[in-house]
C-alpha cells in the first residue's frame, strides 16, 4: 500500500491514541502510590540464612518488586536466635515502609510460645500481606530403613537405635512439626536445632541426623537428587511439586498437618497508606503467571490475604501453636 503524506498524520494520531489507551490500562492495574513512596531502596529483611524457603520466597518477590516499583528491593538476611534477631531489627526500624519483614510461621506464630523473643507480634508488627503456604515434608536419610511413617515410628522405638531429627532452630516449623509428630505417634527422637535450614540439610544429607520434617521447597532438591527419601507431606493435599509423595493422612497420620507460611510485615505504626500500597503491589506480583509458576515450582502454593484477613489468620495460627506448645511442654528458656 502506498502511504501518502496526508495519511501520516492520521496514522500517527491513531498510534498515539492506541499507546495512551494501552498505557492507561497498565496504569489502572497499579495501586495508587502514597505520595512519592518508594523514593529509595526497600530493604526486605529475612530472619533466616540464605538458601532456605523464606529466602527463596523473598528473592522471588524482591526481583519482581524491583521492576514494578522502580526502586531496588534488597534482601537482607539477618539470621539468629530462632529468627528473633531479624524480626527485632524490623520492629525497631523506622515505620516508613523502607524496612519490612518476610515473616514466617516459626518466628511469628510458634517461637514466641516457647522462648523470650523480645517482641510481641500484635503490639509490634503490622501484617501487610500473606504470600504463600508450603507443607512440610517428612524425609529420612537413605540409611534409615523406613519407607513409611509407621515404619519410621517403629524404628525410633527400638532400644538398639537412637534417632535424632533436625530443624532450622528452636521455634521453627520444623521443630514444632517434629514435636507434633512425636506426640501423635509416640515416636522417640531427640531434637537437634541448627542455625537455619541449610545447615540442618547438610547434616541430614550426610547422615549425622536421621530425619527432618522441614519445609518442602528447601528439602525438595535433595529428594530429587536421591539424597533423601520422602515419606509424607504434611498438607491436606498432595503437592504439585512432589505428586508421588503421600499426604500424612494417606500415610496414616491425619492430624499431622503442618504448613509453613510466608508474608510481609511492617513496623506497627507504618502509615496505613503504605501498608495498603505494599499489600496491593505484592498481591499483584504474586498473581502474575510467572510468579505463580515460580512459587509452585518451588513447592509453595499462593495464599494471598490482605492486611485485615492476614491479621486474623495470624491470630488463629498463634492460638493453634500455643496449644501445641502447652500440650508438648515445649520451652527453651
Amino acid at each position: 500500500m502506498k502511504i501518502t503524506h496526508a495519511f501520516l498524520p492520521r496514522m500517527h494520531r491513531r498510534c498515539a491514541i492506541a499507546l495512551l489507551l494501552t498505557a492507561g490500562s497498565a496504569l489502572a492495574q497499579e495501586p495508587p502510590r502514597p505520595g512519592k513512596y518508594p523514593e529509595r531502596a526497600v530493604r526486605l529483611v529475612v530472619p533466616f540464612p540464605a538458601g532456605g524457603t523464606s529466602d527463596i520466597v523473598a528473592r522471588l518477590i524482591a526481583d519482581k518488586a524491583s521492576l514494578t516499583t522502580g526502586q531496588p528491593w534488597i534482601v537482607d538476611n539477618k539470621p539468629g536466635a530462632g529468627a528473633a534477631i531479624g524480626t527485632l531489627h524490623v520492629v525497631k526500624a523506622p515505620a516508613d515502609g523502607y524496612t519490612i519483614l518476610l515473616g514466617a510461621a516459626g518466628p511469628i506464630a510458634m517461637s514466641p510460645h516457647i522462648s523470650k523473643v523480645g517482641y510481641d507480634v500484635e503490639r509490634d508488627l503490622a501484617p501487610v500481606v500473606n504470600i504463600a503456604a508450603v507443607p512440610n515434608l517428612v524425609a529420612v536419610h537413605p540409611s534409615v530403613k523406613a519407607a513409611s511413617l509407621s515404619e519410621l515410628v517403629a524404628l525410633t522405638r527400638q532400644s538398639a537405635t537412637h534417632f535424632n531429627y533436625a530443624s532450622a532452630g528452636n521455634g521453627t516449623t520444623a521443630h514444632f512439626a517434629g514435636e507434633l509428630f512425636k506426640s501423635l505417634s509416640g515416636a522417640e527422637a531427640t531434637h537437634i536445632p541448627y542455625k537455619g535450614t541449610s545447615a540442618a540439610m547438610v547434616d541430614l544429607v550426610s547422615g549425622q541426623v536421621q530425619f527432618a520434617i522441614d519445609n518442602l521447597p528447601a528439602m525438595l532438591p535433595f529428594v530429587q537428587s536421591g539424597q533423601l527419601r520422602p515419606l509424607a507431606v504434611t498438607g491436606t493435599e498432595r503437592s504439585t511439586a512432589a505428586p508421588g509423595v503421600p499426604t500424612s493422612a494417606e500415610a496414616g497420620m491425619p492430624n499431622l498437618i503442618v504448613k509453613g507460611w510466608f508474608g510481609i510485615f511492617a513496623p506497627k505504626s507504618t502509615p496505613p497508606q503504605i501498608v495498603n500500597y505494599l499489600a496491593q503491589e505484592i498481591t499483584r506480583i504474586v498473581n502474575t503467571p510467572e510468579m505463580l509458576a515460580a512459587l509452585r515450582k518451588n513447592g509453595a502454593e499462593p495464599e494471598v490475604r490482605g492486611p485485615e484477613a492476614f491479621a486474623a489468620f495470624v491470630r488463629e495460627d498463634n492460638a493453634r501453636w500455643a496449644d501445641v506448645a502447652l500440650k508438648a511442654k515445649l520451652r527453651t528458656d
